[in-house]
């Protein structure tokens, strides 16, 4: 349960998180780590899953991309990566089990070079190419108020806290305080 959303304005990526952390449907606290940060010029963006986003914050070893194309390079390299953080660290991806709640389930929104992506629970990385993005269980509600304050002379802080305000209002896996990073 979270909300976390992405806009990409003036060549930067602006991303927001709330703080929210649940043990089950029934339990939830909020801790002091955030669930967006920053990383050199990378931005990072975490729903689902504790154990796996952990390991993508603190072991995952990041490469600078060498020339050629950013897009084909987290499609090859950045989840090569992934997959060998995961492994090292002794991790394994469920894709299937008899009880949905044994799968594995998360994702990681990724800001760079003004660009957008997502990498979800089986290693797909895809390029956001709307200028907006959010995920979580508030990311639809984050998403309408992304659209809603497009083009509204807002500037991005704003606009991310106020899809997160709304999200919190309308989603109960949602809570403050928010953190804002942008690359």
């Amino acid at each position: 349960m979270t909300c976390v959303a992405a806009l990409i304005d003036g060549g930067r990526v602006w991303m927001a998180g709330d703080s929210l952390c649940s043990v089950d449907d029934d339990t939830h606290y909020t801790d002091g780590q955030s669930k967006v940060w920053k990383r050199g010029e990378w931005i990072f963006g975490e729903c689902g899953d504790a154990r796996p986003t952990a390991l993508l914050r603190h072991a995952l070893e990041l490469e600078e991309p060498e020339g050629g194309s950013l897009d084909r390079w987290m499609h090859t390299s950045f989840a090569k990566a992934v997959r060998r953080c995961f492994r090292q660290n002794g991790y394994e991806i469920v894709r299937s089990a008899e009880d949905d709640d044994d799968k594995t389930d998360f994702g990681l929104l990724i800001g760079v070079d003004g660009r957008l992506y997502h990498l979800d629970a089986d290693l797909y990385v895809g390029r956001i190419k709307a200028p907006y993005y959010a995920v979580g269980s508030g990311g639809k509600v984050a998403l309408g108020a992304l659209g809603a304050t497009a083009g509204s002379g807002y500037v991005p802080s704003q606009r991310l806290e106020m899809a997160l305000e709304l999200a919190e209002r309308w989603c109960v896996g949602v809570r403050r305080p928010w953190t804002v990073v942008y690359t």
